[in-house]
């Protein structure tokens, strides 16, 4: 299993890409990518606390889905390439599930609002507070 240099590194990643990807998705994002963010967001709070497996795909859907919704072609691939990279990150912080649904809901509620300051904010939230959780680990 990566060390924690290699989870810090994907953290930075993270700080790097997603805020500004989530920013993009707020202005950009159709209604129905808006609609299947919501529904990925339900599917993890359906499973938070009682199946591991079904919350970790529905988070990886989640921000697969805001990559999807910034409709640049490059940081849709650049996420895909990071697919793998996030899921072992996803897996190793999966005990703080609940803790972090209302991050997510805040980073979605900025996307269904068009708000690209309030979505990228949010991101950086959720990132931050699970960086901090697995340094505390």
């Amino acid at each position: 299993e990566p060390g924690d240099d290699f989870y810090m590194s994907v953290f930075e990643t993270r700080r790097v890409i997603e805020p500004a990807v989530a920013a993009l998705a707020a202005t950009r994002a159709s209604d129905d990518e808006v609609a299947e963010l919501e529904a990925a967001y339900a599917r993890m709070v359906k499973s938070a606390g009682s199946d591991q497996a079904a919350y970790i795909e529905a988070d990886i859907r989640f921000h697969e889905l805001i990559l999807e919704g910034c409709h640049n072609e490059l940081l849709t691939h650049l996420g895909s390439t990071l697919r793998g990279v996030f899921r072992a990150t996803f897996t190793r912080t999966q005990g703080i599930a609940e803790e972090t649904l209302p991050l997510h809901e805040a980073v979605l509620d900025g996307i269904r609002d068009g708000d690209a300051d309030a979505a990228e904010t949010a991101t950086l939230n959720l990132i931050e507070t699970t960086a901090a959780s697995l340094a505390a680990r």
